[in-house]
Formats: C-alpha cells, sequence, structure tokens
C-alpha cells in the first residue's frame, strides 16, 4: 500500500492531468464493471422462444389501437 500511495505522490502532475484520469477511469472501469449481466433463455423440449432487447411485434397489431382507446 505504501508503494501505491508513493507511486500516486511521484506521478501526481502526470496522474492527475487529461490522460492521466482517462487511464485511471479505465482502469477502474475495467476493476469494477468487469461482470455485466447477460440475458439468458431457458426453453424446453419443442417450444419457440423469442428473445429482444426491446419491444416484439408479431403479426396484426391492429387490435392494439382499437383498445387504447
Amino acid at each position: 500500500m505504501e508503494n501505491i500511495l508513493n507511486c500516486i505522490s511521484e506521478n501526481k502532475e502526470w496522474l492527475f492531468s487529461g490522460l492521466g484520469i482517462v487511464l485511471l477511469g479505465w482502469i477502474v472501469k475495467i476493476i469494477f464493471f468487469r461482470n455485466k449481466p447477460t440475458q439468458v433463455q431457458k426453453s424446453g423440449k419443442d417450444s419457440i422462444n423469442i428473445q429482444a432487447g426491446g419491444d416484439v411485434h408479431i403479426g396484426d397489431t391492429k387490435w392494439m389501437d382499437k383498445n387504447k382507446k
């Protein structure tokens, strides 16, 4: 821990310049956000599954417009 603090104090001008902030932010992002959640789809035998990151429209949607009134 002492080595890290010494390194920061010796290189504070470079570290807190624009490039240093970008590199430090990139390292923090890699450490804390490396396990991004993903979508998982499980299905049974002979099943039809639809997976999307947003809305899914299948077929004619005119009946939806009538029901919105």
